[in-house]
C-alpha cells in the first residue's frame, strides 16, 4: 500500500509541473499494472489495500486529465502511433520465426539416424498457423498479400505430407530453413532500404513539436533528477532506421531534444517478464556503479557498468535507448564472414558433421575437443575482432585507451556473469561501443531451475574466447582483466551487507516475476503464501551468490604447500575461462570458437 501511495504522491505533485507530467502518466499506468504486486507487501487487508491502491491511481490519472488535457491527449496520441505505426513487416516476423527454428535445430540432440523430432514440428505447425492463417475481418491489406505470396510454398517445405510420420530429417530442415532465411533477408533488405521516412510511417509524429513533454529515461539514472535542467523533447528525427540483429527487426526512432542533442531509442515488441527483468537488473547496475565509485581500487581504474535505458510504454511495447556506435560481437563475425565470402553458420553445420561421425556424439569429450580444434583452424580464425578494431580505432593513443577500456569492461562484465551464475551469453548479447570500448549486456539476467534455484550449467565461468584474449594480448588479459576481477571483488566484499540485503529483493522480485509466467498469478492471499514458500529459496540463491563472491578472496597458505600469488583464484578463474577443453564443452550456439 506504501508503494502505491507513494506512486500516487509523486505523480500528484507533478501534476503541477508539465514539464513532468509524461513522466508521471507512465508511473500511474505502470503502477495500475504492478498496484497488485506492490500492494502484496502491507500487513493490513489485501483487498482493501488493492481497491484503494488502484483507486489512488485512477484518482491521479483523472488529476492529470482534467489539469493537463491537452499534454494527455499529445501523450496518449503518440503511444498510440509508436505501437502501431513502428511493427515489423509480416517478412520481417516470419525471419525471425526462421531464424529461431535453425537455432532450436542446432540445439537438437544429435543421433544417426537424425530425425526431426516431435516437440520442433510441433513449433513448425505451430508457426505456420500463426503466420498463415487470413483474418480477413482485420482489414490488413499487408498480411492478406503475405498469406497468398507465401503460404503454399512455405507449408509445401516444412508441413509432413498425408501418410508420413515425421516431416524430414533435420540435415533436410536445415537446409530448407536456411534458403527461406536468405530469401527472406533478401526481400527484408530491398523493401525496407535499412531506412525509412518517417512521414510515411506516421506523419503525426513528423508535425509534432512540444515543449513539455521530457525525454524517456531521465529518472532512471543514479544523478537526482532536476525538473529545471531536464531535456525536453523538441522533435522527432526524420529518417527511421532499421536495426537488423539476430533475426529481430526493429525501428530507431531519433528524439531531438532542446539541447541541440539526439537521443535514439529501439521501439521493441517484448514481452513483460523480460521486460522486468531488464529493469531490475538497471538497478543492479546502478547500484554496483555507486559503490565502485566511492571505492578507492575501482574509482581508479574508472570502472563503470553500461546502464541500458529500458522505458516500458505499454504492456509488450518499450524504449530501449541505444547508439548507432553500438555493435555486437555477432555483427563482427557477420561482416567478417562476408569479406571472407563464408556462410556465418559454417561452424555450426561443420560441428554437426563431425559430431554424427563419433561414437556417442556429443557425449565423447575427445571428439569434441577434435571438433573445437578444426573449426579453430579452418574456419573461425583468431584475428577477427583484432582487425575489426583495426579498421575503426586508427591512432596509437586511441588504440591502448580503446583496448584497456574494452578489458576492463570485459572483467567487470564477467565477473558479474560469474558471481550471480549467468550465462548464456551468445555472441548477439555481448556489444561494445565503437568509441569507447564500452561493454553494453543484453538479456543479461539469472536463469531458474525447477526447484527456483539459479541454474548455469556451462564450463567455462564467463565468455572469454579465442578472438578476445588475441585481440587483448596476454599483458592485458593477465594484467587488466586480473587487476580488474580483484577490485570488483574487493569492492563488493567492502559493502557485501548491503549488496546481500538488495540481493534478497532482487532474488524475490525475480522469482514472482519467474513463478508468473509458469502459472496465473493468485490473490493477494495466494501471492502472499507464494512469497512464504519462497523465503527459504530466496536464502539459498544468495546464499550462494555472496559463496561465489567469497570465493575469489585469497586464502591462508598452508604450511606443507608453496605460497601463491595473492590472485591465484582469480587467476585460476581465467585459466578455467581460457581452457580450450572446457570451451570444447560449450553448446555450438554458444559459438566457442570465437
Amino acid at each position: 500500500g506504501s508503494a502505491g501511495a507513494s506512486q500516487a504522491s509523486a505523480a500528484s505533485s507533478s501534476a503541477a509541473n508539465g514539464s513532468q507530467a509524461s513522466s508521471s502518466a507512465n508511473a500511474a499506468k505502470s503502477a495500475s499494472v504492478n498496484g497488485s504486486n506492490q500492494d502484496s507487501t502491507s500487513g493490513s487487508s489485501s483487498s482493501s489495500h488493492t481497491s484503494n491502491a488502484i483507486k489512488w491511481v485512477e484518482d491521479v490519472v483523472s488529476v492529470l486529465r482534467r489539469s493537463h488535457p491537452t499534454l494527455m491527449t499529445e501523450v496518449e496520441k503518440m503511444l498510440d502511433e509508436f505501437s502501431r505505426r513502428f511493427k515489423p513487416e509480416p517478412e520481417e516476423e516470419l525471419l525471425g520465426a526462421v531464424h529461431a527454428l535453425i537455432l532450436k535445430c542446432f540445439k537438437q540432440q544429435l543421433s544417426l539416424d537424425d530425425r526431426v523430432p516431435q516437440v520442433l514440428q510441433t513449433t513448425i505447425n505451430r508457426v505456420c498457423r500463426k503466420f498463415f492463417t487470413p483474418d480477413p475481418k482485420s482489414g490488413n491489406k499487408k498480411h492478406l498479400v503475405f498469406v497468398q505470396k507465401y503460404k503454399k510454398s512455405f507449408e509445401n517445405d516444412f508441413l509432413p505430407k498425408h501418410g508420413s510420420d515425421s516431416l524430414l530429417t533435420l540435415e533436410v530442415l536445415l537446409k530448407k530453413l536456411k534458403r527461406w532465411k536468405a530469401h527472406l533477408q533478401f526481400e527484408v533488405g530491398e523493401r525496407s532500404q535499412i531506412q525509412l521516412r518517417l512521414e510515411k510511417l506516421s506523419p503525426y509524429l513528423i508535425r509534432f513539436q512540444s515543449y513539455d513533454i521530457e525525454i524517456p529515461g531521465q529518472y532512471l539514472t543514479d544523478q537526482e533528477p532536476t525538473v529545471d535542467q531536464n531535456v525536453v523533447l523538441h522533435r522527432f528525427h526524420p529518417d527511421v532506421k532499421v536495426h537488423h540483429t539476430h533475426g529481430f527487426s526493429h525501428r530507431r526512432i531519433g528524439m531531438r531534444g532542446n539541447d541541440g542533442k539526439q537521443y535514439s531509442f529501439l521501439v521493441q515488441y517484448s514481452i513483460s517478464h523480460i521486460t522486468r527483468s531488464d529493469e531490475r537488473m538497471m538497478q543492479v547496475y546502478v547500484l554496483f556503479n555507486r559503490m565502485m565509485a566511492k571505492y578507492k581500487e575501482t574509482r581508479n581504474r574508472n570502472l563503470v557498468f553500461h546502464v541500458p535505458l529500458v522505458v516500458p510504454l505499454t504492456h509488450r511495447l518499450r524504449l530501449m535507448q541505444t547508439n548507432e556506435a553500438h555493435i555486437s560481437l555477432e555483427e563482427v563475425y557477420e561482416q567478417s564472414c562476408a569479406v571472407r565470402k563464408i556462410d556465418p553458420d559454417l561452424p555450426l553445420l561443420k560441428y554437426r558433421e563431425m559430431m554424427r561421425q563419433v561414437e556417442g556424439c556429443e557425449k565423447n569429450i575427445e571428439g569434441r575437443l577434435d571438433a573445437y580444434d578444426a573449426i579453430c583452424e579452418g574456419v573461425v580464425p583468431d584475428y577477427i575482432l583484432s582487425r575489426f578494431v583495426d579498421r575503426i580505432v586508427r591512432q596509437a593513443d586511441e588504440y591502448w585507451a580503446f583496448k584497456k577500456e574494452f578489458a576492463a569492461q570485459i572483467a567487470i562484465s564477467g565477473f558479474l556473469s560469474y558471481i550471480m551464475n549467468i550465462g548464456d551469453r551468445s555472441l548477439h548479447k555481448l556489444s561494445f561501443s565503437k568509441k569507447s570500448g564500452r561493454i553494453i549486456n543484453s538479456e543479461f539476467y539469472p536463469a531458474y531451475n525447477q526447484f527456483c534455484i539459479i541454474d548455469c550449467q556451462e564450463s567455462v565461468p564467463f565468455r572469454l574466447t579465442r578472438n578476445i584474449t588475441s585481440f587483448l594480448t596476454p599483458l592485458m588479459v593477465d594484467g587488466v582483466v586480473a587487476s580488474v576481477l580483484t577490485a570488483a571483488n574487493s569492492c563488493l566484499l567492502r559493502n557485501q551487507d548491503v549488496i546481500r540485503n538488495y540481493l534478497c529483493l532482487f532474488i524475490r522480485d525475480d522469482l514472482l516475476s519467474w513463478n508468473s509466467t509458469k502459472m496465473s498469478m493468485p490473490d493477494d492471499r495466494g501471492q502472499r503464501q507464494l512469497e512464504t514458500q519462497l523465503r527459504d529459496k530466496i536464502r539459498n540463491n544468495v546464499g550462494l551468490i555472496m559463496k561465489r563472491l567469497h570465493m575469489l578472496m585469497p586464502s591462508k597458505n598452508d604450511n606443507n604447500n608453496p605460497p601463491m600469488p595473492m590472485n591465484y583464484k582469480v587467476l585460476q578463474l581465467i585459466k578455467d575461462a581460457t581452457s580450450k577443453e572446457r570451451l570444447s564443452m560449450m553448446s555450438s550456439t554458444w559459438q566457442p570458437w570465437f
